[in-house]
């Protein structure tokens, strides 16, 4: 796997939620020569989050309007807030849905981001403003890397694991699938978190994180 997908974009893409993260990432898509068409939220009567962009109430509202594009669209899901596992298998079924229907998932990292030529990303995975990827990492598909985060070099971060601001993860630290790591977290060189296992903000992660474990505080119990 190369980077060269990252902001590599088709012209038209679809956001999955019509909340806060819709709005960070409009400007990191269209600065890279894309254009949302629309936003597909599940919540009903939802206002669009953007004035000049149709919200369809789930995604057969949208396909109703856009059978015979599909192929053509990329998207994104625009959902965060990971903390209680819910939205990480969420996010799963909803990539599964939107790929079986033909469109592609794009990857976007924010102009700010560093990006070692020796990481990996993953499809689907957003990387937001001044976050750090150091070479050998590898980060999986659809994750949230969020601002300010900064993934050591040797880490592997599985599918859909979220990345708190200003998140810290030394060398060689392994993040399984579906887990979350708060804001201003630090995870040791080495550690092994499990999937689906919740790291609280500002936590000093020293040991293994077992699957599916909430863990906080100084150290990380």
């Amino acid at each position: 796997m190369t980077n060269e997908h990252i902001n590599n974009l088709p012209s038209g893409v679809v956001l999955y939620g019509g909340g806060s993260q819709a709005r960070i990432v409009r400007p990191i898509i269209e600065s890279n020569d894309s254009k949302i068409i629309a936003v597909i939220d599940d919540t009903p009567d939802l206002e669009s989050p953007f004035p000049d962009i149709p919200v369809y109430q789930g995604f057969e509202d949208f396909k109703s309007d856009h059978t015979n594009l599909l192929f053509g669209f990329g998207f994104l899901l625009a959902i965060g807030n990971n903390k209680n596992g819910r939205n990480a298998r969420r996010k799963e079924g909803l990539a599964d849905l939107l790929t079986s229907e033909r469109m592609k998932p794009i990857t976007i990292a924010h102009e700010t981001a560093y990006l070692d030529p020796l990481s990996k990303v993953g499809k689907g995975t957003q990387i937001m403003a001044g976050a750090n990827i150091i070479a050998y990492a590898q980060i999986g598909e659809h994750c949230l890397i969020n601002t300010g985060a900064s993934i050591d070099h040797d880490c592997n971060i599985g599918d859909y694991v979220d990345i708190g601001p200003q998140a810290t993860l030394c060398g060689e630290v392994n993040v399984g699938d579906r887990a979350y790591i708060g804001a201003n977290a630090t995870v040791l060189p080495g550690i092994i978190i499990g999937n689906g296992a919740v790291v609280g903000a500002g936590s000093v992660v020293t040991k293994d994180v077992p699957l599916s474990t909430i863990v906080k505080g100084n150290p990380a119990k």
